[in-house]
Parts: C-alpha cells; structure tokens; sequence
C-alpha cells in the first residue's frame, strides 16, 4: 500500500518537476529580468509606449477575427461530420487536420507564394488578411474536432424532437449546437491562444511591414538587445494567456460534468436541402488544405516561368555561401533527431501526468493547471525564457543541442496527457483492485493490466508528439544553433534571400516537410481510427 502511495506521488512529483524545470523558472527568469537593470520603471516604460500598445491591440484584434473565422466554418463542418454520412467523409476528417500538424512556417510558405513574394523584406499590403488567413487554416481542426465529438455525445432525437414541436431544419439543428456550446467556447479558447501566441506564421506573412507583440519580443531580444524590454513583453502576454486559460479550464469542467448520451443511430445521408450545406463545408474545409498546400507545390515547380523540377535538384546547394552552409539532409536528419527526442521526452512525462489525473491522485488539479500553461504559451516565449534561466554553468543551454528537445517536450506533453487521460480513465478498475488482492504490486498491475490495454494509445501518442515537435519553429529562433539548424530554420533562412530561386528551394523544402509531418500524422489516424488529435 505504501508503495502504491509512493508511485502515486511520483506521478504527480515527477511531471511538476519537469514542467518547474521547463517552464517555471524560465518564467521566474523572466521577471528577474524585466527588472534587473532598468528597475520597475522599465514596465510603464515599455507597456506605455504608444507603439507598443498599437501592436498589442493588433495582436488582440487577427486573434480575435482569426477565431471568429475558425468558427464560423469550423461549428457547421462539425456538425455535418457528425450528424450526416458523405463521400469521402473520413477523407475530409483526416485533411482538415493536416495543416494543424505541419510546421507553420510550411502553412505560411504557402500562403506567401499566392502573393508571388520574392522575400520577407517586401510588406505586402494584404499581409492582415493572409495572416488571419493561415490562422483560420491552422486552427480550423481545433474547432472541427472537439465540436464534431462533442456534438457525437448528443442524442440526435432531440432534434426529432423540436422538428415535432413546429421547428424548421436550422432551428432544429441550433438546438443540438446549443447543447455543445462548451465544446465551442472551450475550441475557441484555445484558437485565440494559438492565433495570439503565433510567430511563424506572423513572422512570414508580415514581411517585415506587420508586428505583433510575439514578434516584438523576438525584435527586442535578438535584433536590438533589449532583454528588458522583451521580458516586460513576454510577461504582459503571459499573464493575459493565464486569464484565458482559466476560462478554458472552466468549459472543460463543465464539459466533464455534463452528462454524455452517446448515440448508437446512425449518420444519416444529407436530406436533399441540406446536401448543398454539405457541400459547402466540405469545399470550404478542402479549399483550407488545398491553398497553401497547393500553392506550395506549384511554387515549387515553377522555375523562371517554365516547369520543373531545378528547385529540387538544386537543394544540395540551396545555402552556399549563407551562415547555414548545411545540406537539406543534414537538416532533414536534425529535424528528426530533435522530434524524436522531444517525442520520447514528452510521452514518459505526459503519461505520467495522464496517470495521476485518470486516477485523481493528489495534487492532481494543480497538475492540470501546470500542465496547460505550456500549451498556452508560444515556443519563442518558452525559448526565451529558457535563454536567460540557463546562461551560466554549471547549467548553461546556450547552443545546447538539449535546448530546442526540452521546449518542444514541453509545448508537446499537454497533447500526450490529454490524449491518454480518456484512455487511462477506462481501465477497469475492478480488475486491478481484484489484481491487488491477489498479490500483484503496482509495477506489475501497470505491466500486466494496464499495459496492453494503453500500449496502442501510447504508439499514439508518442507519434503525435513527434510530428507536433517537428516543424516547431518559434523556439529556434532563440535557440537553434548555425551548425545544427532543423529544416523550418532553413526554409526561413531562404525566405530571407532575395531571389527566384531561394524562395523556389524554401517551397521545395516545404513540400518534402508535407510529405514527411503529413505522412507521419496520416498513419497515426490509421492507427488511432481517426482520433489521432483530440482537443
């Protein structure tokens, strides 16, 4: 009994520690520094300046219409995904979900060569919209895949129901979308986050002519020196995503405490006037992959005005002469050894954290709190934070090749804990009381027991952090290192160079991130049966 006692701590103990390591005194580092050399006066200062005030009221606004975007698509697509049965249904299920997966830097690639951008120097004077754009596109499966599963868990009758009672098709249906307004609010939360925390996507689409305050801490740190100014940033913005994620946390308590009726009936096939609505949603879901994917590929194999394939032939020697003179597949073989370690990382801490919520073990709810704040928050500011906690011996991860594995660990162990968490949660637990009786110690109920019941999730969910850490690229941009850069490093890199054919080579590499991040996403929802991302 004791030693269970003694693991159930180590669940708890372990997973805070790591994210204290990580992500907590980081942020205590942070502080410090906003007051280390100017003083408190260095916080009027620099929230007080007119222009920095203009960007946090933008930053505010692209998240606030990027998330209006995501549900105004998203909340119909999910309804259809759930109530209705359609060609290519699980086509558009897995499609919806693959910019999400992919680098940002990718998605935004793409979104730039429909502009026909020679480079990030040049302000294109629709970046607002091709920002909101990528936005909606990226976070598009949030909104579709937490409504649609939520929506799975009303019983369709009550839409009979309101039919009978004199109701029209619409009406009907805003009676079952009411019912998961937790579920959207709970989507939407974490959409404004995303969207007010982006920097690859900000970074380049802005082109240098639209700032945000992610992009202004980056400016500050690395461009003008200002740690000062750049920790004052990072912690108004943290403070403003701690408010928002305590409003995210209340739906989900909500939402665990509303009852689920799930529905054995079947999706029906669209009635003749609500296949056009159908329609709609897929076509306008497709068109959210399509674009940037597509221009990328176009782009890609457009050289001098002619087809091609030069982009690609010539990737061997696409940054000679640069600070980052490293072939794309030493980058390619970087970018998998920092996912694979930030993935094994992620899963043994994640599962743990996993087991001691399923179990409700003590200190529980203050793990969940810990836990979600990572995910709330942008690599760059975690990458920063972890700049100035760990500058000196005998811990110091300047160009550590440690650095950029653990900030992706970090972000990425939130979505291994809550994917598992569902999972954990439904081992019988009759079973194990009846294997304790018998004698058998928690080592070996958690090999014989719970092990061949999660060990599938568990392929899950270390595949998701894989792909998630990836195409991480806020991060790098504090801490990559020029002899080890990762492939989104490089397509920055040739974005930056004036020229048809470095933005040719950076498409060229992006497409290869799609098939390589698109491929590993697409054979976790084979093995997860279409669950491989839950929000």
């Amino acid at each position: 009994m004791r030693r269970g006692r003694h693991l159930g701590w180590l669940l708890v103990v372990v997973p805070l520690a790591f994210v204290a390591a990580t992500y907590g005194w980081p942020l205590v580092a942070l502080v410090r520094r906003s007051f280390e050399e100017s003083g408190v006066r260095i916080v009027p200062s620099t929230l007080g300046n007119a222009r920095l005030a203009r960007i946090a009221w933008q930053t505010a606004a692209q998240a606030l219409v990027s998330t209006l975007g995501a549900v105004v698509i998203g909340v119909p697509a999910a309804y259809c995904f759930a109530r209705y049965r359609y060609p290519g249904r699980r086509l558009v299920w897995l499609g919806v979900a693959v910019p999400f997966v992919l680098p940002t830097i990718v998605v935004s690639s793409g979104f730039l060569s429909l502009v026909g951008s020679a480079g990030l120097g040049r302000g294109e004077p629709g970046s607002w919209s091709l920002i909101v754009a990528a936005h909606i596109s990226v976070n598009l499966a949030v909104i579709v895949r937490t409504v649609a599963g939520r929506l799975q868990t009303i019983d369709p009758r009550i839409e009979e129901s309101a039919r009978a009672l004199g109701r029209g098709p619409l009406s009907a249906a805003l009676v079952s979308v009411s019912a998961a307004r937790d579920a959207i609010i709970g989507s939407s939360v974490i959409v404004f986050l995303f969207c007010l925390t982006s920097f690859g996507i900000v970074a380049v689409l802005g082109g240098g002519a639209v700032s945000t305050v992610e992009i202004e801490i980056w400016y500050q740190t690395t461009q003008l020196g200002r740690l000062d100014a750049g920790a004052v940033l990072a912690l108004a913005q943290l403070v403003l995503v701690v408010g928002v994620l305590l409003i995210h946390l209340r739906t989900l308590r909500r939402r665990g405490s509303a009852p689920a009726v799930t529905t054995t009936r079947r999706r029906r096939p669209p009635s003749v006037a609500a296949r056009a609505t159908v329609a709609v949603c897929v076509a306008v879901q497709l068109a959210c992959v399509a674009i940037p994917v597509g221009a990328l590929l176009v782009r890609s194999l457009r050289v001098e005005g002619a087809w091609g394939l030069a982009h690609y032939r010539n990737l061997g020697d696409a940054l000679a002469g640069t600070s980052l003179d490293v072939s794309p597949l030493r980058a390619a073989l970087n970018s998998l050894a920092v996912g694979g370690i930030a993935g094994g990382v992620a899963l043994v801490i994640g599962a743990a954290a996993a087991l001691a919520l399923a179990r409700r073990q003590a200190g529980a709810a203050i793990l969940e709190v810990s836990m979600m704040l990572p995910l709330a928050t942008s690599a760059a500011t975690v990458g920063f934070g972890i700049l100035l906690a760990y500058r000196s011996a005998p811990l110091d991860l300047r160009g550590s090749a440690l650095a950029i594995p653990l900030v992706e660990a970090t972000i990425a162990m939130p979505l291994v804990a809550r994917s598992l968490v569902p999972v954990f949660a439904a081992i019988s637990r009759p079973q194990l009381d009846s294997a304790s009786t018998l004698g058998a110690g928690s080592l070996r109920r958690l090999r014989t027991i719970i092990g061949p019941v999660v060990r599938p999730a568990l392929a899950l969910a270390a595949g998701l952090a894989f792909a998630v850490s990836l195409g991480e690229f806020g991060a790098t941009a504090f801490l990559a290192r020029d002899d080890s850069p990762t492939l989104p490093q490089l397509i920055f890199r040739l974005l930056n160079r004036p020229g048809d054919a470095a933005v040719g080579q950076a498409m060229a590499l992006g497409v290869l991130m799609v098939v390589l991040t698109g491929g590993v996403f697409a054979a976790l929802e084979s093995i997860g049966g279409g669950r491989a991302l839950e929000f």
